[in-house]
């Protein structure tokens, strides 16, 4: 036999036995997919290793499936499961976007499944939405009040629409128990009834309040539809909440809308909708918020029993957010480190009512009584839009230490940045967790800033760090600066037209405002600007004077 025809036969032979197998392993295949109904679809039955086709309806009869290991259910049409509970064991499921789960489904246990739709689950996705710019002061019958518009007609303030919905908190709450890596919620408005008061470990596993997930390593959650928050009667309450998760993302085009416009209550600022706490390598993207009674989004030490280290909030990426009209504040930090929240809209909503501190962004680690103290620490901010702001800062940095607020636009709120407390330390390591480098300044450069009352405004009791430079100011209708203690300021490169006075105060130990254009400022600290420059900078406005000042090179026009 000669070398070609040898090698020929092996392929045929080979081509033969490789048939033999696949065909073998098709019919063990076919020996472990087996078709199950009401009757056979129990312990007992199922075995491990095994996939079983659901054709028909599943009636479990309240009862209780615990699957054996390594099972997947495959769903065609027609089939699926009702009343009763599924406990997985890292179960698999095959399934168009289709109905799958009726309503009366409970899932629990654990679950294998790369990709879940809420289109799986029994939601009625017939809520409504609120345009959030129609919330405004109106007549009614003769009194001023609050008050919206939904579909035309106009509702006071503290009342809802006449629209008939089902709450779809529970299903949902089954699509997050299958813990998929990607879970997505599609289009549609659902209603979502948030937990209320203190939360505890038995939030977790209550299914009508709230939607929760937690220890949800390396998973996608992403809401193409509306959460329509149901009105809640308390003063603390929270919509959606993740916890200890590492490598989350939570993104999708849809929105998280809260009861503001419904809410019966007039005090109290904690109606959340989102509230996370112990997310590292956390991203976030293209959502939007709007309508909480307390915050938007709200990442803090967790609210349960939780060590300090499980409470850490590191690495995260907050892009293309929008959020509008948040009643205290739009994103709100009690703990994190390495924060970057970029390319975000944020709109006040200048007519809303409100409470403390009124931010777009309100970086607040917990408490200065705490033990040990909490800092928050490399906080970026770039590339956003702040308005509306009309009670309180865009932007505000309590006990940062180190970050920047880069290439952001400003415009008609009270206070563009607030800073406090903002100075250099050295890492005390509280967390046990990470040692992030010491950091000197907060950092305010490329920002725009147009028709806001004040730019920058620190406290006069805590000392900061501050550079603010390349900055273009205009028609600011109060002070550049309210207040300063700084242990070091640079100001520098920037750019001011139309201001009725530069600064109230400026103390501290070194200041430096050099290479700067001034147009149109009317006052400098108090002073006409002639007398200013000729004064040796002795300001009549301020507590004490700066130790050492610089005032060179500038443009005062």
């Amino acid at each position: 036999m000669n070398r070609k025809l040898y090698l020929i036969l092996c392929i045929i032979l080979s081509v033969l036995l490789t048939k033999q197998v696949s065909a073998q392993k098709a019919a063990i295949a076919n020996t472990n997919m087996i078709s199950v109904n009401a009757d056979n679809f129990r312990e007992g039955f199922l075995k491990s290793n095994h996939t079983y086709v659901i054709k028909t309806p599943v009636n479990l009869k309240s009862n209780t499936v615990r699957l054996p290991q390594n099972v997947t259910l495959k769903f065609e049409p027609g089939g699926y499961l009702l009343n009763g509970t599924v406990v997985g064991n890292n179960t698999g499921i095959v399934a168009p976007d289709r109905l799958i789960f009726k309503r009366n489904i409970t899932i629990s246990g654990t679950w294998n499944i790369a990709k879940a739709t809420s289109d799986w689950f029994d939601c009625a996705k017939n809520g409504y939405s609120i345009d959030y710019k129609t919330f405004l002061a109106y007549d009614f019958n003769g009194t001023k009040d609050f008050g919206y518009k939904y579909n035309g007609k106009l509702y006071r303030a503290g009342t809802s629409p006449n629209v008939n919905w089902t709450d779809d908190t529970y299903p949902l709450n089954q699509l997050l128990n299958l813990k998929a890596k990607h879970t997505v919620i599609t289009k549609g408005i659902y209603m979502v009834r948030p937990i209320e008061n203190t939360l505890n470990e038995q939030t977790f596993t209550m299914q009508d309040y709230a939607l929760r997930l937690r220890n949800a390593d390396n998973c996608t959650l992403e809401i193409n539809g509306t959460l329509k928050m149901i009105v809640a009667t308390q003063s603390t309450y929270y919509l959606l909440i993740i916890y200890n998760s590492k490598n989350f993302t939570l993104t999708g085009t849809g929105k998280l809308e809260g009861d503001i416009y419904e809410h019966a209550g007039t005090t109290g600022e904690w109606g959340f909708l989102f509230h996370g706490a112990g997310l590292v390598d956390f991203k976030h993207s293209n959502l939007t918020y709007e309508g909480a009674w307390g915050d938007g989004v709200f990442i803090s030490y967790g609210r349960i029993k939780m060590s300090t280290a499980e409470s850490y909030n590191y690495n995260h990426h907050h892009k293309n957010l929008t959020i509008n009209l948040c009643r205290r504040n739009g994103l709100v930090y009690e703990l994190g480190d390495n924060v970057v929240i970029e390319n975000c809209q944020f709109d006040g909503h200048k007519s809303r009512r409100g409470t403390p501190t009124y931010a777009g962004i309100d970086i607040e680690p917990f408490w200065k009584g705490a033990v040990p103290i909490f800092n928050c620490k490399n906080i970026n901010v770039k590339n956003s839009t702040f308005k509306n702001y009309m009670f309180g800062p865009a932007v505000r940095y309590e006990r940062v230490m180190g970050g920047t607020i880069e290439g952001n636009t400003f415009s008609w709120n009270a206070h563009d940045i607030s800073v406090g407390q903002c100075y250099p330390e050295f890492e005390k390591n509280p967390l046990q967790t990470a040692v992030t480098p010491k950091r000197d300044f907060i950092e305010i450069f490329n920002n725009r800033s147009d028709s806001s009352a004040y730019f920058l405004v620190t406290s006069d009791l805590n000392p900061n760090k501050v550079k603010a430079y390349n900055n273009k100011i205009y028609d600011c209708s109060g002070y550049i600066f309210s207040q300063g203690n700084f242990m070091l300021f640079e100001f520098y490169n920037n750019t001011i037209v139309n201001a009725p006075e530069l600064g109230i105060t400026l103390t501290g130990d070194v200041i430096k405002m050099n290479n700067n254009s001034f147009k149109n400022v009317i006052k400098f600290f108090g002073m006409d600007k002639k007398t200013f420059i000729n004064s040796n900078y002795k300001f009549d406005k301020s507590k004490v004077a700066p130790k050492v000042f610089e005032f060179k090179n500038n443009k005062v026009l």
